[in-house]
């Protein structure tokens, strides 16, 4: 646990729970096991580390639905899928300007048409590389227009400290 610290100019430094500030040398090496732990994921395909038991709200169906789906699971992204293809992307930033019309806004409104998606082959630095590229918190993995699952930056972060990698 973090606590907070000030200077003798004022500024803040991070200490940790006992008083002490945290050793340079600790730090580094945690990173350098994390850095090292995710070179060894990198040419996994993204069909391995996609999760594909989320629901999927329709396009016609109402923001306060979605919004309630997203809440009870800790999402910020949904897919969208109408007859079995995908056809959108719903985040929580998109629900903002519908504030106080969700119940009679439908999905399709607020939604981004058309994502960005990458298929179950596309490696794992390939997916990182475009959720951090593009500010994506999330991807839609799809054969031709069918959704077979999302991979999240949380999917990707759990690969490292997960043994062995999850077979979804």
């Amino acid at each position: 646990m973090q606590t907070r610290g000030h200077r003798e100019d004022g500024t803040a430094r991070a200490r940790c729970s006992h008083g002490e500030a945290p050793k340079r040398r600790e730090r580094i090496g945690g990173v350098r096991e994390v850095v090292i732990a995710a070179t060894e994921f990198r040419s996994l395909p993204a069909s391995r580390v996609m999760r594909s038991d989320l629901p999927t709200p329709g396009p016609e169906e109402s923001l306060a639905r979605a919004a309630e789906m997203m809440a009870l699971l800790e999402l910020r992204e949904l897919a969208v899928v109408d007859a079995g293809e995908l056809v959108g992307i719903l985040a929580q930033r998109d629900l903002r300007p519908y504030l106080g019309h969700l119940e009679w806004t439908n999905v399709r409104a607020a939604m981004t048409h058309d994502p960005i998606t990458v298929a179950p082959d596309t490696s794992v630095e390939a997916v990182a590389r475009l959720l951090v590229d593009h500010c994506f918190n999330c991807v839609p993995v799809v054969v031709k227009r069918a959704l077979l699952g999302t991979i999240r930056r949380a999917d990707l972060l759990r690969l490292i400290f997960e043994d062995p990698p999850p077979s979804r």
